[in-house]
């Protein structure tokens, strides 16, 4: 399984540096196979096995990092 995940990183930040951070709030997860920050489009993607850890566990290891980008939630109108 791969997530993908926006990124909010601001442009004064040190590409290796915001790297290096979100490398190191991975780095604690069980089945991890693969991550790739890509500068140009502020994202990571990170490759996991289901059978070891989730999305939501991903998502949630890098928001202390402060560079996930928010996520959008569409409420459905509340009927009168």
């Amino acid at each position: 399984m791969v997530a993908d995940i926006a990124l909010a990183v601001p442009a004064a930040t040190d590409p290796s540096e915001a790297a290096e951070t979100l490398f190191d709030a991975l780095q604690p997860l069980p089945g991890l196979k693969s991550a790739t920050f890509d500068k140009g489009t502020s994202c990571i993607k990170v490759g996991f096995c289901e059978s070891q850890t989730s999305e939501v566990a991903v998502r949630a290891a890098l928001q202390p990092t402060g560079l996930v980008a928010a996520v959008e939630t569409s409420a459905a109108p509340v009927a009168d």
